[in-house]
């Protein structure tokens, strides 16, 4: 890797006094080595916050790998079901469906796989037909707000500072201590918003989760 590699051997700086190790790894089978066109420790990266330094390993390979379409499930949107007053009209739904549903008269394994299917389709059947659908985007980052594009935004501007002046690593300096500041802040505000987002959805699916269960009691009076 050292006689490949370009920019520091070293992945792991530690900025707070501590040691310099090559410690993240590609791992590669000798026989695959002449496929390494490039291996690279990226240094100067503004987009990671993280201590680690990226690592760029490209290949080329001898065969076209065919790549299927990628598609994305649609997910229910809770919420907008929940203000349209569709989990209501789930639930009379697949009561309805249900009934439908013919009860086997025998328990070979067919019957029951079967009948599972039956129960299955009846059930997306009715949430196909009453409640609202979102995509989810796997790019998106749902718990980020304006406050981290301030302080990422400030993290970038004041590391771009560092790198211009200085681009040291000792802990005295003024321009590496205002960038370890402000990635420290930067890092604290994400890691907040991160575990209200999580906390917040949490709270909106055991809220559902208790709406559906009274719906049910509901409808079995």
């Amino acid at each position: 890797m050292e006689l490949m590699c370009k920019g520091p051997v070293n992945t792991f700086q530690s900025y707070e006094d501590g040691p310099s190790t090559c410690i993240d790894h590609i791992l590669i089978n000798r026989t695959k080595l002449q496929h390494v066109k490039q291996a690279k420790v990226i240094d100067n990266h503004s987009f990671s916050t993280s201590d680690h330094h990226p690592i760029l390993c490209t290949l080329e390979t001898e065969s076209h790998l065919h790549h299927p379409q990628e598609t994305s499930d649609p997910t229910v949107s809770w919420e907008r079901a929940r203000s349209t007053n569709s989990i209501e009209d789930y639930t009379f739904a697949v009561s309805t469906n249900l009934w439908t549903v013919n009860f086997p008269t025998t328990a070979t394994p067919d019957v029951i796989e079967s009948y599972y299917s039956c129960i299955v389709s009846a059930i997306k059947k009715a949430e196909k037909d009453t409640l609202p659908y979102k995509k989810f985007n796997r790019h998106s980052k749902p718990y980020w707000n304006p406050n981290l594009t301030v302080l990422r935004d400030s993290m970038r501007s004041i590391r771009n500072e560092w790198i211009n002046n200085c681009h040291c690593h000792d802990t005295n300096c003024e321009f590496f201590q205002k960038y370890k500041s402000a990635k420290r802040e930067f890092r604290t505000a994400l890691r907040k918003a991160f575990d209200e987002y999580e906390s917040n959805l949490a709270k909106t699916i055991e809220s559902n989760l208790d709406i559906r269960s009274e719906n049910g009691l509901d409808n079995h009076k």
